[in-house]
């Protein structure tokens, strides 16, 4: 007889769907099979040629059982590259869609509806299963979810905002008119409402969500950003007598000046500074390119423990933050603070950079301090690291005992 609990996910984003988006869930699911679950994942259709780089954590767990239906959408909207032919698609489809679709138009998952609908309800009814997972963005599906407690009373569903919905800076929200802004808040409120429980992964959206929704704040929960232990390296320190600099992951958009800022800086002191970047964007180069930064160099993206291997290369992570992010302490920061690595946080003041310069952590820089700074690093050598921080209660095995518990705190579910 099957003991384990089975549970639905919802995340449109999920391995091998390729991008970042589908890091958080993937992870999660494969540590709550070892809680005891068995965890089905309906998800979109890969339209990259590229797979996730966390595909192979859960591809061979066979506690994992994935659903990949069909997307619906225009691909050329999520193909950044695009040729001459794209181009004319992309306008195309930029004209088109807004007579058919309510709110935002960069939301992929407004053909997800029924198809989405139809199959969740064939899951749980298969397993029956009590509990569903939904995560955004892109966000419509989290409101599509709690349609399904509609079709069963006793469902028990928890929506994760994995960034911020209607007033964050992504998926085409800056640049809605009112009616279609008021279309996407409906949703949110809605989603909010009908949920048991909203989980998000930093005390900035928690405080805005229970700010704005002050009449649901006590089903608002933090569920953090992780590190993994078992990913995670750093073979000690290679002398130099350059400051190492690294950046890895996604580049940012509206950092435009803070990458000017850095390219005219390395280009003028090849012999102090290095700057390593592990990335599979292109939208950086043409600054440092601009400059001639010839000690700046662009590899290929990594996995975390490939990239973990390398760490004893590098004196510190630069990390290039924009104006939205300043509040935001992301997963990078405490895989880069497991491996005693101190970061130098490019942003505006914020609770990012209060988190860093209170626990000793890392550098706070900005566009007015940059250079001055970076050069008084390099003369005053190397930054004295509080080590003794303690992160534990980030590894991704704490963090999969809490969504546990949130799962179990709905135990025992009233049947039929």
């Amino acid at each position: 007889m099957d003991q384990r609990i089975h549970i639905l996910l919802i995340s449109y984003v999920f391995p091998p769907y390729y991008g970042i988006g589908g890091r958080r869930w993937a992870r999660h699911a494969d540590e709550l099979t070892k809680l005891g679950y068995t965890v089905h994942v309906i998800c979109a259709k890969n339209p990259f040629k590229k797979v996730s780089l966390w595909y192979e954590t859960i591809k061979n767990n066979k506690h994992i059982v994935r659903y990949t239906l069909n997307a619906f959408y225009p691909k050329v909207f999520v193909d950044y590259d695009h040729t001459i032919f794209q181009k004319v698609q992309y306008r195309m489809f930029a004209f088109l869609l807004p007579f058919f679709i309510k709110g935002s138009i960069y939301d992929r998952t407004k053909f997800w509806k029924k198809p989405m609908l139809n199959k969740a309800s064939e899951i749980i009814l298969r397993y029956n299963i009590k509990h569903v997972i939904c995560t955004g963005g892109p966000f419509g599906v989290m409101y599509y979810s709690t349609l399904l407690k509609k079709r069963f009373k006793n469902l028990f569903l928890i929506n994760d905002f994995r960034d911020p919905w209607t007033w964050g800076p992504n998926w085409g929200y800056p640049q809605l008119d009112k009616k279609r802004m008021a279309y996407e808040k409906e949703l949110e409120r809605n989603t909010i409402k009908n949920s048991d429980v909203i989980t998000a992964p930093n005390s900035e959206m928690i405080k805005y969500l229970q700010t704005n929704y002050p009449e649901y704040k006590d089903k608002i929960i933090e569920i953090p950003h992780f590190y993994d232990a078992a990913e995670l390296s750093a073979p000690l320190k290679i002398k130099s007598n350059k400051v190492r600099l690294m950046y890895y992951g996604n580049i940012y958009q509206n950092i435009e000046k803070l990458l000017d800022i850095t390219a005219r800086f390395l280009s003028q002191h090849k012999d102090k500074f290095t700057f390593d970047i592990y990335t599979d964007k292109s939208n950086h180069q043409p600054y440092f390119d601009k400059y001639e930064a010839t000690n700046v160099r662009t590899l290929p993206q990594l996995t975390v423990s490939e990239l973990f291997k390398k760490f004893n290369e590098y004196d510190y992570v630069l990390i290039l933050t924009p104006e939205y992010g300043k509040n935001n302490i992301s997963t990078k920061f405490y895989e880069i603070l497991y491996s005693k690595t101190p970061i130098i946080l490019f942003s505006e003041k914020g609770v990012a950079s209060q988190f860093l310069e209170n626990n000793m952590l890392g550098i706070h820089v900005e566009e007015n301090s940059f250079d001055s700074k970076m050069l008084e690093l390099y003369n005053k050598g190397d930054f004295k690291l509080n080590s003794s921080y303690n992160i534990s209660q980030y590894e991704i095995k704490e963090v999969a005992k809490k969504i546990s518990k949130i799962l179990e705190s709905s135990y025992p579910v009233i049947t039929d």
